[in-house]
């Protein structure tokens, strides 16, 4: 299937540009340095903070947009934030009491720092949390919902059938956007915000079409913004809904199918 040479490039990072050690490839990164000499703007769109993409970039030698925790956050080549949208304290106070209820862990993520959850009852925590035992308390979580704007909530656990009957009463309630971004983490953000929101502020900053855009992915996080833009293409390691709402199947993020998709693209 052929396409018009993009405007604009987006690319998820985690199991998509990134190979299985984290690392960016040469033919990948080359074939990024190639797309913004030719005046294609470059974006990346992620559900982490932003300082984990920076030195990332840099060893890229390639500058370009961030369009961080799903959506909610953007930031310039430069890093300076241009846009954000964080969740109203009462839709954090209800995404706080169901997590409560499910029993999971949760973190909340402002734009200065992450508050943590770890019920006592906890089956799994992630090693990079830090003395998960001192953070059984709920209170910390409420009072960051009055006093900080919170642009992530994520939950996360070993009990895969809490975390989606938990997600099931978000949707039902339309108290957020939530989806799954990893095989235990479900992620929320305000309602309408996402990967392709994200995508369509920039477009409308930078006065472009989505239409323009080529996007990557691989993830249940990037099905709307595949699906959304003029491009949309799902390496074959994704899931299989994620390749359903693609236009396009490329090879892995192990064998630089970004590159392989984004070449043919540029002549």
């Amino acid at each position: 299937m052929t396409f018009s040479k993009p405007r604009l490039i987006c690319t998820d990072l985690d199991r998509t540009l990134l190979d299985p050690k984290g690392q960016v490839s040469a033919e990948n990164r080359a074939a990024f340095q190639a797309a913004t000499t030719q005046g294609v703007v470059f974006a990346v769109a992620f559900g982490r903070r932003l300082p984990s993409i920076e030195a990332l970039m840099a060893g890229m030698a390639v500058s370009g947009y961030k369009i961080f925790f799903n959506g909610a956050c953007i930031a310039d080549p430069s890093g300076k934030l241009i846009h954000r949208q964080a969740l109203a304290p009462t839709r954090v106070r209800k995404l706080i009491d169901l997590g409560a209820a499910a029993g999971v862990n949760m973190t909340l993520s402002t734009m200065t720092t992450n508050v943590d959850y770890i019920p006592q009852t906890a089956q799994w925590v992630p090693t990079y949390i830090e003395a998960p035992a001192t953070k059984s308390d709920l209170a910390p979580l409420y009072q960051a919902a009055e006093a900080e704007e919170v642009v992530k909530v994520s939950y996360y656990a070993a009990d895969l059938g809490a975390l989606g009957a938990a997600l099931a009463t978000v949707t039902a309630q339309h108290l957020a956007t939530g989806c799954w971004t990893d095989t235990r983490y479900v992620e929320m953000t305000a309602p309408g915000v996402d990967k392709l929101s994200g995508i369509q502020w920039l477009c409308a900053h930078l006065g472009l079409m989505v239409s323009q855009v080529a996007a990557f992915g691989d993830y249940d996080n990037d099905i709307s913004m595949l699906a959304g833009v003029g491009c949309g293409v799902a390496m074959s390691n994704a899931l299989p809904q994620v390749k359903q709402a693609a236009a396009l199947v490329v090879d892995n993020h192990a064998s630089s199918g970004v590159a392989k998709a984004l070449l043919p693209m540029l002549k």
